[in-house]
């Protein structure tokens, strides 16, 4: 079935959106820099490591959909390659949610429609806009899994399932509500395969690949610590201590998001039509249980594996007229309602200009940066300089204890980045104006690029952050 929505036209606009961000020096360390660093030196045969994170790629999130991309990376070797990759599979996500409207039985215009509030949804828009992450690539992903699994060709099902698993180890929960729902509500005896596959990436990638390339357990476990300090301490609290918990799912800030994530498509959420959210259960219950504020919004990437069940939902009650609308029209405008109340193309005319005053001077001085040379520079501009083995970025929290591990220390006093401020960064400018290892080698304004006296990289430098860090503002 061709897509009647202009689908390149789509992901076109939302990776020029993405790369606007990046150029108005609004991407962060976290989480781009964290994804370009590892492809880069994978790309270029070294091992995959981020020393923004002091991680393998493989020791994040085992996610290793993203090898196969190091092969892109040998022919274009730029983050804005993987901001296409995401703009492209999101934009993608909009004729899968069409395919599974025809399937379900809608007409081609309630099919075009579904696509529509797919695409309009907030959390598709906002996460094409935070940085990289390989969670982009689920919604595509499952919708065309289910959409295997209700045209009766499993293969096909299976495979789509173990990418999803691939995109991240908490993905395997989510692949195994789907083989759970295939098996209950869909009568696919072979359903019970895609819940074994999800349960066993889960568990190999938490109890092995993981803490293999990482030295300890999956970092996000620290957003459960109210319930436990491993998987399964928190999996035994869970069905033991719910006093634990349960206070926790009603709170308004849980409410609240799940009115945000449900919101722009509640017009067609009604009755026994509901019955794909039970695939959506394992991913709605981590970004409830969590401890994270992240977790609870339609801002970020997390709620990602949630939103192919809420198509796939509302695909059934159109189809069966069990919407609380039933003109295409006024869901459309519903889907525009939600989509100006809580997306983000606002901050274009705001927020993400905040740097403008210093855009040309950083630009000038990034290019003055020697290539491969161990580098300290802020949060933001740290994307833009980390095609290197060595990279960190400024954090008053954990100041650099020793300067001589860099090779050039780019700062912007005005706009000191992420985690660090106008303080911090003046006094570390300082520091290094009175170091007789380093010159001042560009100044223009507040951008200042200081580079060591002595040639070459250095070999090393520590890993200086924790993994498990709160997310910058999108």
């Amino acid at each position: 079935m061709r897509p009647q929505l202009p689908i390149w036209a789509l992901g076109a606009l939302f990776f020029v959106l993405a790369s606007i961000r990046h150029a108005l020096h609004q991407s962060g360390a976290f989480d781009l820099a964290c994804f370009d660093q590892p492809l880069y030196l994978l790309s270029q045969g070294l091992p995959p490591v981020s020393s923004v994170m002091g991680l393998h790629l493989l020791g994040d999130h085992a996610a290793w959909i993203l090898w196969p991309l190091a092969l892109l990376y040998r022919a274009w070797a730029d983050p804005h390659l993987l901001l296409l990759l995401q703009a492209l599979t999101l934009a993608l996500g909009a004729w899968t949610a069409q395919l599974l409207g025809r399937q379900a039985g809608c007409t081609d215009r309630q099919a075009t429609t579904l696509a529509l509030a797919y695409a309009a949804h907030p959390l598709v828009f906002n996460a094409n806009l935070f940085d990289f992450h390989p969670d982009a690539f689920v919604p595509v992903l499952l919708m065309g899994a289910l959409y295997a699994a209700r045209a009766a060709k499993p293969g096909w099902c299976l495979v789509l399932c173990l990418a999803v698993a691939g995109c991240k180890e908490v993905m395997g929960l989510t692949v195994a509500g789907l083989g759970a729902y295939l098996v209950i509500f869909e009568r696919r005896p072979w359903g019970a395969a895609v819940l074994a596959l999800g349960l066993g990436s889960f568990a190999v990638d938490v109890a092995w690949v993981i803490p293999h390339f990482s030295g300890r357990a999956p970092g996000a476990i620290g957003r459960y610590a109210y319930l436990g300090g491993s998987v399964p301490e928190i999996a035994r609290n869970l069905v033991l201590a719910p006093w634990r918990w349960l206070p926790g799912l009603v709170s308004p800030e849980r409410l609240v998001y799940l009115g945000y994530l449900f919101g722009p498509l509640a017009w067609g959420l009604r009755g026994r039509q509901l019955a794909p959210l039970v695939a959506a259960l394992p991913a709605l219950a981590l970004n409830l249980l969590a401890d994270y504020p992240a977790q609870h919004d339609v801002v970020h990437h997390y709620a990602l594996p949630i939103l192919p069940f809420l198509v796939a939902a509302a695909a059934d009650c159109l189809a069966h007229q069990r919407t609380w609308v039933h003109s295409d029209r006024a869901i459309r405008i519903w889907a525009a309602v939600a989509f100006l109340a809580l997306a983000k193309p606002g901050y274009f005319a705001g927020p993400y200009l905040q740097h403008l005053d210093t855009l040309a001077a950083a630009n000038e001085a990034i290019g003055r940066v020697p290539p491969g040379a161990a580098l300290l520079t802020t949060h933001e501009l740290a994307p833009h300089l980390a095609h290197r083995v060595h990279l960190a970025f400024t954090d008053e929290g954990a100041p650099p204890a020793d300067l001589a591990a860099y090779d050039a220390v780019l700062l912007d006093l005005r706009h000191p980045g992420w985690r660090s401020s106008p303080a911090f960064a003046a006094a570390l400018a300082d520091r290094l104006a009175r170091d007789a290892r380093f010159r001042e080698a560009y100044t223009s304004g507040p951008i200042r690029l200081f580079l060591s006296s002595r040639p070459g990289p250095l070999a090393c430098v520590e890993a200086m952050f924790p993994h498990d860090i709160a997310l910058p503002p999108p």
